[in-house]
């Protein structure tokens, strides 16, 4: 997945946990909190994933708020 130029790092914690999950999930070296989870390759099945690493994060996510929010920055507000 290629990363744009427009990289921006996380700010906050929950952003930095959030960033976190999805390189995790999917498979990334690194995301801005800009990046779409959809456009990095994201789908509904991986979206569950980065809700269930999330929750045990200690971020209360529901499925539907990763397609609402499509980015980290508007996710972790």
């Amino acid at each position: 997945a290629a990363v744009g130029d427009g990289y921006v790092a996380p700010r906050t914690e929950a952003e930095r946990v959030l960033a976190g999950i999805w390189a995790e999930v999917l498979g990334v070296e690194r995301v801005g909190v800009e990046d779409n989870f959809f456009e990095l390759g994201g789908d509904s099945i991986l979206s569950i994933q980065v809700v269930s690493r999330a929750r045990q994060a200690g971020l209360t996510l529901m499925p539907r708020d990763v397609f609402v929010h499509q980015t980290v920055a508007a996710l972790a507000a």
